[in-house]
């Protein structure tokens, strides 16, 4: 069947990024990381994100779901809206609440993309935004009107990396370890048009010292344009100026380290 590429005419996106307290960011790295570390590593990886999110020409704005008051001193460098997190935390609830009030801002589409992805591509949001469907769908005068989601998984974990709504509160939210099905089933469940993308950039998410290694090892593998000037530039220096990045080379390395630590 002949697809096209759905454009983006008239529909206006915001991209929302949770994350929590610095503080408390990173819990499974407590091994590998201090507190201090892990605080630092989030907040590179969140500099990352949106260093390629400023560069999407089909995000209208960015809307950072925080409570923390050093999020949000770094954020106004950004020149970025800030979302307080609503009374119910949690990534359900921020999510959820984040979707309601963009739609009541007029706001027609919400890209979610949590706070730990740092090696996302523009590219890759690109083709979020704008998804290839069959030409008899695209030219369908309902598809917006009945909604769409468009999501990525995590690539190890079966979770939720990114998800687009269309409507931005078109949806319920159920993330977590193989959350990504659910989300299908859910979006179905409401006749919403849905797409299941794997993209390798989103697809890796820094939970576990495993996903910290993979991270270190596909950075050091770029070349040094890809790696300085495209993509978890942040996430790269704090590595290699923490010390840390010598002691990614391998599983067993990282298991050493840990050891070591201990």
């Amino acid at each position: 069947m002949k697809q096209h590429i759905m454009h983006n005419r008239g529909i206006i996106t915001a991209a929302v990024v949770p994350i929590k307290s610095l503080q408390k960011s990173k819990q499974r790295l407590a091994n590998l990381l201090s507190q201090q570390q892990r605080a630092d590593l989030s907040l590179a990886m969140l500099k990352d994100i949106l260093h390629t999110l400023l560069l999407c020409r089909d995000i209208h704005k960015i809307v950072i779901v925080t409570s923390d008051p050093q999020i949000n001193r770094i954020v106004l460098d950004y020149d970025l809206e800030v979302l307080p997190e609503p009374a119910q935390t949690g990534l359900i609830n921020a999510v959820t609440y984040a979707g309601e009030t963009l739609a009541k801002q007029g706001v027609h589409r919400m890209l979610f993309i949590p706070a730990d992805v740092p090696l996302v591509r523009e590219q890759e949001i690109q083709r979020i935004l704008n998804p290839i469907i069959n030409a008899k769908e695209l030219t369908h005068p309902g598809l917006i009107h009945s909604g769409l989601m468009h999501i990525v998984p995590a690539t190890q974990s079966g979770g939720s990396n990114c998800i687009s709504c269309m409507p931005a509160d078109c949806m319920t939210f159920s993330f977590g370890e193989n959350s990504c099905a659910r989300h299908v089933k859910i979006a179905r469940q409401l006749n919403l048009h849905t797409i299941v993308t794997k993209l390798a950039g989103i697809g890796l998410d820094v939970d576990t010292p495993e996903d910290l290694a993979q991270l270190a090892q596909q950075l050091m593998t770029d070349d040094s344009d890809e790696r300085f000037a495209v993509r978890g530039q942040h996430t790269y220096r704090f590595l290699l100026d923490s010390g840390i990045l010598k002691h990614l080379q391998t599983p067993e390395r990282v298991a050493e380290y840990i050891r070591a630590r201990n």
